[in-house]
Formats: structure tokens, sequence, C-alpha cells
């Protein structure tokens, strides 16, 4: 057996790979390929000849084969429960037991003794619902008669109808009267103030008038005072008297004032309730339209 030879160096001892990969124990050369590339070449050749032949398989095997089979269709019971939409008496059976019926069939009938009842009070919480909606509508537009719809019209005949009709009718002349007695109250409110400034004007003229007047006089008593020819006592007088009626011109024209004021906050008023009888009237119709479309929709339409 041969030693490997080694070379020495200061830093650090290297083993000649060369040497080790050349030289054999035996004592002969052997050569190692260390080049891996064939075998990663088999292998992908490999991979793809299998992925290509599984394709083909895949593209050309028939899978269309299917088990067939024979059965029956039966019913899980051979009694059915039927029964109606809403409950009630059973007037009368058209079917027997065992017999054989087709869709659409009437098996039985109920009393509608109940419901033709529970259907008129509806049908006459419609008429109402309708006649009230065309009271309220002629209330929204002034109007002192009512336009009864066609519904209403046609049932003229019905005593419930001629009644409904005529209440609504007397209704909206009793609100038209009060409405209108309430907006004339307040109108005569305002009149009555109109007056009390013209009142206050007058007053406050007549005393501007006496003013200029006492002013005027004043002027020649005191130059009579001033030569001794004129009490001055009585000159005083009429210099409280004047003052006087210059603050009674004043509050005469503060009292006028206010009552202007007083005037627009009533008609500011009048407005206002006017505006809250619409909303009313309003408020009142939008409901009555929803109920009427609910009730005819109970009705069947």
């Amino acid at each position: 057996m041969r030693r490997v030879a080694c070379l020495r160096s200061t830093s650090s001892s290297v083993i000649d790979m060369s040497t080790l990969l050349n030289e054999s124990p035996f004592g002969t050369a052997v050569q190692v390929d260390l080049n891996d590339a064939r075998p990663i070449r088999w292998g992908w050749l490999l991979l793809i000849f299998g992925f290509g032949a599984f394709m083909a398989w895949a593209t050309m095997a028939p899978l269309d084969a299917a088990v067939s089979s024979s059965g029956t269709v039966v019913v899980s019971g051979s009694r059915k429960l039927v029964q109606p939409l809403t409950g009630g008496k059973v007037s009368e059976i058209l079917v027997r037991d065992g017999a054989q019926v087709q869709a659409g069939q009437v098996l039985v009938r109920l009393d509608d003794t109940s419901a033709r009842a529970q259907l008129d009070i509806v049908r006459g919480q419609w008429l109402v619902a309708m006649a009230t909606q065309a009271r309220l509508e002629a209330e929204q537009r002034g109007r002192a008669s009512i336009d009864f719809p066609p519904a209403l019209l046609e049932l003229g005949e019905d005593t419930r109808v001629v009644e409904v009709m005529a209440l609504q009718s007397r209704l909206l002349e009793s609100r038209r009267q009060l409405r209108s007695n309430e907006l004339q109250s307040m109108e005569a409110a305002l009149r009555g103030l109109e007056y009390q400034v013209q009142g206050q004007e007058a007053a406050k003229y007549s005393k501007e008038t006496q003013s200029r007047m006492l002013r005027e006089e004043l002027r020649n008593q005191k130059s009579l005072a001033d030569d001794g020819f004129y009490p001055r006592n009585r000159v005083s007088e009429q210099e409280r008297l004047f003052a006087s009626i210059q603050g009674g011109v004043a509050e005469d024209l503060n009292s006028a004032g206010k009552t202007r004021q007083a005037i627009a906050e009533g008609r500011a008023r009048i407005a206002a309730r006017q505006q809250e009888q619409r909303k009313d009237i309003e408020s009142q119709l939008s409901d009555v339209q929803r109920e009427a479309a609910s009730l005819e929709d109970a009705c069947g339409g």
C-alpha cells in the first residue's frame, strides 16, 4: 500500500485530492467520473416519456361505461293529508273514501257564513275609508263639495253607501265652518288692533296740535312776563302743561308701535295656523289612503 503524499505548509495541511483519486490502494491508477449530468438527463427523459404515455392513454381510453338497473317509484304512504289554507266548518263532502280524483277537483265545501260576515265588515270599512279620502281631498283643495269616486257612486243604491257619503258631506261642511270661524276670530282680533292703532295715531296727532298751539302761547306769555304784564306762575303752569302734552305724544307713539308689533305677530299666527291645518289634512289623507289600499286588498281588489 502506498501512502498518500501530503504537502505541509506553515498555515494548514492540504490533501492532494488528485493524487488520492488517481492512486489505488492496490498500486494501480483508477479514474473516477465526477460528472452527474448523464443520470439527470436519463431521469428527465423517463419522466417526459411516462407523462406522454399517460396523456395518450387518457385521451384514447373509453370512460363512458355505466351500470343500468330497473325499479319502481312508489309514494311513501297510501294516505295523503288534504286541508284548506284556512280553517272552517265543513258543510259538504263531495268525494268518498277510495275515490279517484283529479287535480283541481273540489273535494269538500266549507261553511262560508263567518267568512262572508267578515268580508262584509271589511267592505264597510273600505267604503268609509274611500268616502273619508274623498272628503279630505276636497278639504285639501278648499272645495265646498265632495267628488266621490265612481266606485262609491256605482253603489248609490246601497243604504250604507248613501249614509257614508251624507256623513262625510256634513263633516266637510262642519270642519270648513270650524276652520273659517277660527280664522275669522283671529282676523277680528287683528282688526281691533288696527283700530287701536288708528286711535293712538289720532290721539298723538291731537296732542301734537295742542303742543304747537301751547308753544306759541308760551312764547307770547314769556314776553309779557318779562315786561311785567303777565304773572310768572301762570307761565310756569303753561310750561308744565306743555311738557305733559309732549310726554303724551311720546307715549302714544310708543303704544302705536307696540300695537303694530302685535298685529304682525297676529298675522304670523294666522299663517302658521293655516299651515298647520294643511299639514293635518295631508297627514290624515296619507293615513286614509294607506288604510283604503289595505282594505281593498283584503276585499279581494
